[in-house]
């Protein structure tokens, strides 16, 4: 009886056979592992799927927080109202700020800085610290008419007596205004009360003089927004931080 030698001395090399399901699925698993690779990720290297959704997670927040950090700034009418001032070395919040508004035309945008909130008049100009006033134009105004319009402010407020009273301050303050010519869209006034100096007026970013040291003085110009008759009752609102 013959034999074949093929069937007793060739053993069968089973790693030589290629099994296609288990070739498919490893090229499917190298595919993976190519997708989920660190150096194509940004956040390279990383170990983990998990790192790479807390360095997203990181980077979200810190989108956030940098919108927060825009959210100080509020635009009223074209005009950047910061939350917060600096005057005489003193961080103010934003009390409250708003738009004069005349017969159907808009004016300024006036903005209340103080050391503590509040919503009521008489404890604006009670409070101990600097106080701001910022006030930016919206439209051209001549300066005259600012002046006249805060003139009249105080005598609405405080009577015909206080125009005796200020007269002097009044006249300096009329010539202030009269040295601009105009205010212009955009332009800007400060008025500053800073305790152990007086009202300091500011006008285009140049202070105007010497402070005025009554502190009464103060008060009446105060009066012209937030007084008993106000320029405009909506703006006196929105200076108090109401709405």
């Amino acid at each position: 009886m013959r034999f074949s030698v093929a069937n007793v001395h060739d053993p069968v090399d089973t790693g030589a056979i290629e099994n296609p399901d288990a070739t498919r699925q490893e090229k499917i698993e190298n595919q993976r592992v190519s997708e989920v690779s660190p150096t194509a990720s940004p956040f390279y290297p990383l170990e983990t799927p998990m790192k790479l959704l807390t360095h997203l997670g990181i980077a979200l927040f810190a989108g956030l927080f940098a919108l927060g950090g825009l959210a100080a700034t509020q635009d009223i009418n074209g005009v950047k109202v910061e939350d917060s001032a600096s005057v005489a070395g003193n961080t103010l919040q934003l009390n409250g700020a708003g738009t004069r508004v005349k017969i159907f035309f808009k004016v300024y945008v006036a903005a209340l800085y103080l050391g503590q909130k509040t919503h009521v008049p008489d404890e604006v100009t009670s409070q101990s610290g600097p106080k701001r006033l910022s006030v930016t134009m919206v439209r051209d105004v001549g300066a005259e008419v600012m002046s006249e319009a805060l003139t009249k402010g105080i005598e609405d407020n405080q009577g015909k007596a206080a125009l005796t009273k200020f007269a002097t301050d009044l006249t300096r303050m009329e010539q202030i205004f009269a040295d601009q010519k105009k205010l212009m869209t955009g332009d800007n006034f400060l008025i500053d009360w800073i305790p152990g100096s007086g009202t300091v007026i500011t006008v285009k970013g140049k202070v105007q003089g010497e402070p005025f040291k009554d502190a009464d003085f103060y008060a009446a110009l105060m009066s012209v927004w937030l007084g008993a008759s106000p320029v405009d009752d909506r703006l006196k609102t929105a200076l108090l931080g109401g709405q």
